[in-house]
């Protein structure tokens, strides 16, 4: 009966799953069940097009934005506000889909110095599963403010977008000056 119990959770309560979107594909190419492995697998091959795109082809990327949305490229002074931009590419030519457990993209988001967290943020989210699109050669992207619950003070920091995809938790590192 315990066991029972727990597959029914395990069954209500899906993982992220990444699948290609083929309502605008051209479903000519037959069978997409298996995929077409005799090329060998060569991952140097053109990923761009639509054809041999899947959900492996996403790139998950972190960003500090100013309080202008301007990404942080060079310093910030110390004590500005301070946003964290979680992003999910698409650099192939069809577009692709992904499920998330709840309505956010970054589940959470850490602040560290010198590899040691600072800060760990959480989300507010919706409960709800949530399908997410990202057009070809789009972007999916998701801010939250961050310097609202943690002060970067003068230093180099590292921020962490723990994703709502997968284990997949891209960072950024960002430099506070003293003003």
């Amino acid at each position: 009966m315990i066991i029972g119990f727990w597959l029914s959770l395990l069954l209500a309560c899906p993982a992220p799953v990444l699948k290609p979107d083929d309502s605008s594909a051209d479903d000519t190419g037959g069978d997409d069940s298996g995929g077409d492995d005799s090329g060998g697998g060569d991952s140097s091959a053109d990923d761009s097009g639509g054809e041999g795109c899947d959900g492996s082809d996403l790139i998950y990327s972190a960003h500090g934005l100013d309080g202008g949305d301007n990404e942080i490229t060079d310093t910030f002074v110390a004590g500005t506000m301070v946003k964290g931009l979680g992003r999910v590419t698409n650099p192939c030519d069809i577009d692709l889909s992904f499920t998330t457990n709840d309505s956010c993209l970054v589940k959470v988001w850490r602040v560290l110095q010198e590899g040691a967290v600072k800060a760990e943020l959480g989300q507010s989210c919706d409960d709800a599963i949530t399908e997410w699109t990202v057009p070809a050669n789009g972007v999916v992207e998701e801010i939250t403010l961050l310097s609202d619950r943690h002060t970067f003070t003068a230093g180099t920091w590292t921020l962490e977008a723990e994703l709502n995809i997968g284990n997949n938790k891209p960072q950024a590192e960002i430099t506070a000056v003293a003003e």
